[in-house]
């Protein structure tokens, strides 16, 4: 079968038949035929193949666009499986950062214990102080172990660490700690919105498999109104029978090969399953098309979303660390007018309480932004891009089909 439809066949049989041939025989011929109406033409053979039949298309063009529909799925897999890492990597980056936090405010509140302690010894200050004292040095120490082991509720720095060696497919248990050296970024960092959508629009995974879904509903339809044509074909056909080495006749060379030429047609009586293929292409593009539309309209709203997050946290930032600052100002303060004895204990441990809290609340809105800079990112369609992340094919088959770069 040639490209353009064209089937071009030959053969020959050969024996020997005592009774019918007398001995010896040999036949050989070949036939061509050309559609001139359905199955015509290079390019419908690429989208429908060959000898394709209604409904059933498995054409190069097809098949193409079945690929890269496939090499898509592989990207999205890809994507979710970086996005996971990305968010995991900022989570166990605020989980350090809120044990150091936490140990800061630990020994604090020991310095503050040991001052009362040397207090209650030299008879200036009573007992309940130092019992204050110590009780939130406890309260702290419990909050760094918690910190590290995490609880029911609050995930702590293994908890995260061995999520991201999940999702990493690394050993569970090395002897080591994965530590992020990526620190947070602080300042701000504008995008386009216009730019963004439009990167968006042509960039998401979504969109261009749904793209590659209307253009195969396309050539599906295109081919559906090709075989609803008849089946008319152009047909030349010539045989032969092997020459009697005996009979040396002309008339009798003649009569051993034949010729003919022609057209078929066939069609079938009111073609209905080839009209109700048509109408069911036609509404699939339809549907298709309707889909594209409403996945644009969803990632604008996405991108939307996604940009009034990255201003939220941003904002979030700058007045938590004005808290942050305001709250180390007040314990500092607090700090010297107690190791002076001019004032007792409880505004100092009041006054930690508040700036570990403060302190906590900034690092957690930290990363709250970063969060927010890597699902702009994903919704711009621009992750794997940003990270450096590239797919590549393996020439060996006995390999992985694809190869991931981070």
């Amino acid at each position: 079968t040639l490209g353009s439809g064209t089937k071009v066949s030959f053969g020959a049989v050969g024996g020997y038949d005592e009774t019918l041939a007398s001995g010896v025989y040999a036949a050989y011929g070949a036939e061509l035929r050309h559609p001139l109406m359905r199955g015509s033409g290079t390019e419908i053979n690429q989208i429908a193949g060959p000898d394709a039949q209604t409904g059933q298309y498995r054409g190069v063009s097809i098949a193409q666009i079945n690929q890269e529909k496939s090499h898509l799925e592989l990207e999205q897999a890809v994507l979710d499986l970086v996005n996971q890492i990305s968010h995991t990597y900022w989570e166990l980056q605020f989980a350090y950062r809120n044990l150091q936090t936490k140990q800061a405010a630990r020994e604090q509140a020991r310095q503050s214990w040991q001052r009362e302690k040397d207090r209650v010894a030299g008879q200036t200050s009573p007992l309940d102080s130092e019992a204050l004292a110590r009780q939130q040095y406890f309260t702290a120490d419990a909050a760094v172990k918690n910190a590290i082991g995490g609880t029911g509720k609050v995930s702590g720095v293994y908890d995260i660490e061995n999520r991201l060696r999940t999702l990493l497919g690394a050993s569970i248990s090395d002897g080591r700690l994965i530590r992020p050296t990526t620190q947070p970024l602080e300042t701000e960092f504008p995008f386009d919105w216009h730019h963004a959508l439009q990167v968006a629009q042509s960039q998401r995974i979504e969109i261009r498999r749904q793209r590659a879904n209307l253009r195969k509903g396309s050539l599906e339809l295109r081919a559906s109104h090709n075989l609803l044509k008849p089946q008319l074909d152009l047909v030349g056909t010539y045989r032969r029978l092997g020459d009697d080495s005996d009979n040396n006749s002309d008339l009798f060379s003649e009569a051993l090969h034949g010729w003919q030429i022609g057209i078929e047609m066939q069609k079938p009586l009111g073609s209905r399953r080839e009209h109700t293929a048509v109408h069911n292409a036609e509404l699939r593009l339809r549907r298709d098309q309707a889909v594209l539309t409403e996945q644009t309209r969803q990632i604008e709203g996405q991108l939307r979303k996604a940009f009034t997050e990255l201003d939220r946290t941003y904002s979030v930032t700058q007045s938590l660390a004005l808290s942050r600052d305001a709250a180390n100002m007040r314990l500092t303060a607090a700090s010297q007018r107690h190791a002076a004895g001019a004032t007792t204990v409880e505004p100092v441990l009041e006054s930690q309480i508040r700036a570990t809290q403060a302190g906590t609340a900034w690092q957690r809105s930290l990363v709250d932004y970063n969060h927010a800079l890597v699902q702009l990112h994903a919704v711009r369609g621009t992750l794997l891009e940003t990270l450096g992340v590239g797919i590549s094919a393996i020439p060996h088959a006995n390999q992985v089909l694809s190869l991931i770069h981070i």
